[in-house]
């Protein structure tokens, strides 16, 4: 499988700044991006702020696809980069009990490497380059 130069890249500087944001603010993100889903889930009347979180996760990243305003389309991937915390509560269901150091560290390397991962893929296919 070939890795284009483009997503390499992409995706080395994203691990960067998602390890920046991971491990010296631990999981500050993740609470503010879960705060405003919530608030807007119980704005809505909604129980539950999962399916708020995708609905927007997924609008945003089908509009970085239509956006023609390079600066709008940069937006909207940060917009979708803070949306992809959604990885991380959904490691801390899927994993078990991250009080330990070693799952601890485990957990922060699983949420960076796919959330990197995934904007690297969403930046290349979006790109208008």
């Amino acid at each position: 499988m070939i890795i284009s130069k483009k997503f390499a890249v992409a995706s080395s500087v994203l691990i960067v700044l998602y390890f920046i944001s991971d491990y010296f603010f631990t999981d500050t993100a993740l609470y503010l991006a879960g705060g405003l889903i919530g608030f807007l889930s119980n704005a809505i009347g909604l129980n539950s702020f999962f399916p708020v979180w995708i609905i927007l996760l997924v609008a945003f990243i089908v509009l970085s696809f239509k956006l023609k305003n390079k600066f709008v389309w940069l937006a909207t991937l940060v917009i979708i980069g803070i949306l992809l915390y959604l990885i991380d509560a959904c490691l801390y269901e899927v994993l078990p009990d991250i009080t330990s150091k070693a799952l601890r560290y485990l957990h922060i390397s699983l949420s960076i490497l796919l959330k990197s991962a995934a904007l690297a893929l969403i930046y290349c296919k979006s790109s208008k380059e």
